[in-house]
């Protein structure tokens, strides 16, 4: 929950606050808003706004492609909403909270906010099984990830084929864990005792943690933290093969 104050004289301009910027899909459609009320006794025409704004940039930088906002003068409590359809070159969305006031107005303006929220509008987030297929970085080509995705038992599963320190030292990992929306944070697990076709008894290790977060149905990042590193490994991933239909 959060309360909200226009002070001083108003130039009609809403001073926005409690901004969050927030990665969103292309072409995707969002459904924002919050639930509203005006303070009891506050000037005329004083309203509780919830603003979206979309970028290019993924950290909501330079101008705005689109603006939206919605706003209640209501003094019960109401919640609001509507949705955005975001443009083919968005990257990111900023949410922001304000209260707005006739220009000219010199009285204190005040207005609650509770369960402000973004959201697709289908209720689900990025991961899903379009996702499952062979990711790289290709700045460094000869390794990636191949990922299997089971959204009925939310499975989040990888393999990770890479090198060692020493070249040409092949390493292979793999990553199983849950999802959540547009992110599955999962254990990094090594696996040792294995012979080529064979039954032989494997061991498997958890050495870290991956957490794979997605923007398109072709690009995203993993950041890697290893058990006893303080280095966080960020590599961008990109899809090898085209998206698959409807992603």
């Amino acid at each position: 929950s959060a309360l909200l104050t226009n002070v001083g004289t108003s130039n009609g301009a809403i001073p926005l606050a409690l901004s969050q910027c927030i990665r969103v899909s292309t072409a995707t459609e969002y459904g924002f808003g919050a639930t509203v009320r005006v303070a009891p006794g506050q000037p005329a025409d004083t309203t509780a706004y919830v603003f979206v704004q979309t970028y290019q940039a993924s950290d909501c930088s330079g101008n705005a492609i689109q603006s939206e906002s919605i706003g209640s003068v209501a003094t019960d409590w109401l919640s609001t909403g509507r949705t955005l359809f975001t443009t083919n070159d968005t990257s990111s969305i900023r949410l922001s909270l304000g209260v707005g006031k006739p220009s000219g107005e010199t009285g204190d303006a005040v207005a609650y906010f509770d369960d402000a929220y973004l959201q697709r509008a289908d209720g689900g987030g990025l991961i899903n099984e379009r996702l499952s297929g062979s990711w790289f970085n290709p700045s460094t080509p000869g390794q990636g990830f191949f990922l299997d995705i089971s959204p009925e038992i939310n499975l989040f599963f990888g393999g990770w084929f890479t090198w060692t320190d020493v070249p040409g030292q092949i390493d292979w990992m793999t990553v199983q864990g849950g999802y959540s929306g547009n992110t599955a944070m999962v254990p990094i697990y090594r696996s040792r005792g294995g012979a080529f076709n064979a039954p032989a008894a494997v061991t498997s290790e958890a050495i870290g943690v991956a957490e794979f977060s997605f923007d398109s149905c072709t690009s995203g990042q993993v950041r890697v933290e290893f058990v006893g590193d303080p280095n966080v490994i960020v590599i961008p991933l990109q899809r090898i093969s085209p998206a698959f239909p409807g992603c």
